[in-house]
């Protein structure tokens, strides 16, 4: 709600710099401002009707694909290192608790609460044996995969690389519209419209 009252109220200066026949830099700003997402938008849609481009290739983030290839073969072998400690700690939990139950006489509710805890020693147990058992062929992969592995960091970094060229890159357009050429000059039009506001004051 707020956005669409904002937009209203640049909308009603516009009209008003217009009808006086005096216009501001924030003026000019506020046009560009209100223009610009209207032109891009029809020329999305123009260059979507006159070349029927499939874009199939939109969804595909080359860095992100490659940074979780990096990331499921690097923290295999890491989470595969820490589920196995992880399984040794609740192996020693689970015969500390059965060792208390052989040589000590236990009262019903000494029992009942020394077998939730095995119970829960079990379960938690058997949760990180069943994920040892699934990234077992990954761990096993990327550790005789070193060189693949190592390759792909290498890979991740040049994107990185190229991306953050591109994003730097300026880019001078064959074509210039004439909406184009208007906001490359609106410096220029700034200027011209100071002259022409200095000169009315002058007469």
């Amino acid at each position: 709600m707020l956005k669409r009252e904002l937009i209203l109220f640049k909308g009603r200066r516009v009209f008003k710099s217009i009808e006086s026949d005096e216009f501001t830099k924030e003026d000019v700003d506020c046009i560009k401002e209100l223009v610009t997402p209207i032109v891009d938008n029809e020329k999305e849609k123009h260059q979507k009707q006159k070349r029927r481009l499939s874009l199939s290739y939109m969804d595909y983030y080359p860095l992100a694909e490659v940074g979780k290839a990096v990331n499921c073969l690097s923290n295999a072998v890491k989470l595969y290192d820490v589920a196995e400690k992880d399984i040794s700690k609740l192996q020693r939990e689970t015969q500390d608790i059965l060792h208390a139950i052989e040589i000590t006489e236990l009262s019903g509710e000494d029992s009942i609460k020394y077998v939730n805890e095995l119970r829960a020693i079990r379960i938690q147990r058997r949760i990180a044996k069943n994920f040892v058992e699934s990234v077992y062929p990954i761990k096993e992969f990327a550790q005789m995969s070193e060189s693949f592995v190592n390759g792909l960091k290498s890979l991740y970094t040049q994107i990185t690389e190229i991306q953050n060229s591109i994003h730097n890159r300026e880019y001078q357009p064959r074509e210039k519209t004439t909406m184009q050429e208007a906001f490359e000059k609106s410096d220029d039009l700034w200027e011209r419209i100071e002259d022409i506001n200095n000169n009315k004051k002058i007469s």
